[in-house]
């Protein structure tokens, strides 16, 4: 579909190496530049588009009245950091059962129900995907 730079033939022939491979994602923000298969100080001079994501905020678990944990991350959002979630996707199932659903605009949600964060009350951040320009080393 067009989505691959480099340069190499159907049968295996040249290819220009300075050139990353780049992936496309529907879940992303893009193209996606991944490192080079030859020649890094030509990558390295070239200025480049890179995708990144920006952390915006983090979100907890969903808590009792009394500051108990309330519930826990929904199965359907387990596993999927980095994704795209839309408004009216799972995100929490609480401990009586119901489900707590996403209300705004899309998110990229990360580190979700990570161990590490638990004890700060960390269920998962989310962030927004954008395009910074990086110049070219000199």
């Amino acid at each position: 579909s067009g989505d691959n730079t480099s340069n190499s033939t159907e049968d295996g022939g040249d290819q220009d190496s300075a050139q990353p491979k780049r992936v496309k994602s529907d879940d992303g923000p893009g193209d996606v530049a991944t490192a080079p298969t030859g020649d890094a100080r030509a990558w390295l001079l070239t200025r480049r588009d890179v995708p990144v994501f920006r952390l915006l905020r983090m979100v907890d678990y969903p808590r009792r009245p009394d500051g108990s944990l309330g519930g826990m991350v929904h199965p359907q959002l387990q596993g999927r950091d980095w994704h795209r979630v839309h408004s009216g996707a799972p995100l929490f199932t609480t401990f009586e059962g119901d489900t707590v659903l996403h209300t705004g605009p899309p998110m990229h949600p990360v580190f979700v129900n990570e161990a590490a964060y638990y004890e700060k009350g960390a269920a998962f951040w989310i962030t927004e995907p954008e395009v910074i320009s990086v110049p070219a080393l000199p």
